[in-house]
């Protein structure tokens, strides 16, 4: 994958902003076979929070529409990974 410059302060507030991120712990049961059933705990991650958003974009003096995109590719990318990271815990 190739960052084309334009876009790079997007990528940027994302890895800056996943630090933001919030991670639900779930139980998960395990049966093995000929075996007691187990608990396993798996982290599911949340998306991160608009406010963390939006003081990333008043730190960097962004216009409206500046944080109305924004806003919408952060979505776009933590509605990715987080598919990616679920389908990686199914495995």
């Amino acid at each position: 994958m190739t960052l084309m410059p334009e876009w790079a302060w997007v990528w940027r507030a994302w890895c800056a902003l996943s630090a933001d991120r919030q991670w639900l712990v779930t139980m998960q049961m395990v049966a093995p076979p000929m075996g007691a059933p187990v608990f396993q705990s798996r982290p599911v991650p949340r998306p991160v929070a608009w406010a963390a958003v939006q003081g990333w974009a008043d730190r960097h003096d962004l216009a409206p529409v500046e944080r109305d995109d924004l806003l919408a590719l952060i979505q776009g990318m933590d509605a990715e990974f987080m598919l990616i990271s679920n389908e990686r815990g199914r495995e």
